[in-house]
């Protein structure tokens, strides 16, 4: 941890020093000429970029990453990992970068298996800083989103490249939301013919690793496709059949989507996901 040292200075003037003929003839403002800080040159301020007034502020982030696999039991299904956040951008220097705080993940897929996974994932997680850039203008501006990387549940010396632990006795592996269970922990509620055989909670760990990139139209939305290399493992699970891993899993790059749309007010996390569905209708 830094070590701060606090200097006190100690002024002798009036506590008790002898006071000589030559300090009282001197002229104060001679004294303190030492003490004089020059003047310090200011610092040009960026100009506002030309873009700046059309793309800067706050905006909820929808991404919507799809991918097709071979579950155990159910066979081949689509699956599908949503997340909402508030994200904010800025322009910083001659650029811009979008800071993004995950709110809400919601999963799709068989109606035979559902997962859930607590608000308390996402909000325990740091907000991710990325660059973003813009060009053209008018109606006709483009941007492009760069990769970032984000670990759930487990640390990597090398965040974008470490295998993700399968061991759940790997001491690189953490509780992430708290709850007193290994990496971070998904509900699930399911099975056949309307059976529990599928239920339980599973314990993974995650990678997420993407970009997006796309087009801005006349109010100000954002949307695009997003370019999604996560992956996950699950570590240990209440139900043996949850520790099963799919197989042939690809994802869905042309279903794979991200979406910003403009706010204006306060907006938190809560207010997000309580107004999802107003501020992404038909998705």
């Amino acid at each position: 941890m830094p070590l701060f040292i606090i200097l006190l200075a100690i002024s002798f003037t009036g506590c008790g020093a002898e006071t000589t003929p030559e300090s009282q003839d001197q002229n104060p403002a001679v004294q303190n000429q030492d003490n004089v800080s020059p003047e310090t040159p200011e610092t040009p301020a960026t100009p506002p970029h030309p873009l700046a007034a059309l793309v800067e502020g706050t905006y909820a982030l929808r991404t919507a990453s799809l991918s097709e696999g071979t579950f155990p039991i159910l066979g081949k299904i689509e699956s599908s990992m949503i997340s909402y956040a508030v994200a904010t951008i800025q322009q910083v220097g001659d650029g811009f970068t979008v800071t993004e705080q995950p709110c809400r993940y919601e999963m799709g897929g068989s109606d035979a298996m559902k997962p859930e996974v607590s608000d308390a994932v996402p909000t325990s997680l740091g907000p991710v800083t990325a660059g973003i850039t813009f060009e053209g203008e008018g109606d006709n501006i483009t941007y492009q989103r760069e990769e970032t990387v984000q670990l759930i549940g487990v640390r990597l010396d090398d965040p974008s490249n470490d295998p993700l632990p399968t061991d759940p006795e790997d001491d690189r592996i953490f509780d992430q939301e708290g709850d007193g269970k290994l990496g971070a922990t998904a509900s699930v509620a399911g099975g056949i013919d309307g059976g529990e055989l599928l239920s339980g909670e599973a314990y993974f760990v995650q990678r997420q690793k993407f970009s997006y990139s796309g087009t801005r139209n006349r109010n100000g939305k954002l949307t695009g496709a997003l370019d999604d290399h996560s992956n996950q493992q699950v570590v240990d699970a209440t139900n043996g059949f949850l520790l099963i891993g799919v197989t042939d899993s690809v994802n869905l790059p042309e279903l794979s989507t991200a979406t910003l749309v403009p706010l204006t007010g306060q907006y938190d996390c809560a207010r997000i996901t309580a107004e999802s569905a107003t501020l992404f209708p038909n998705q």
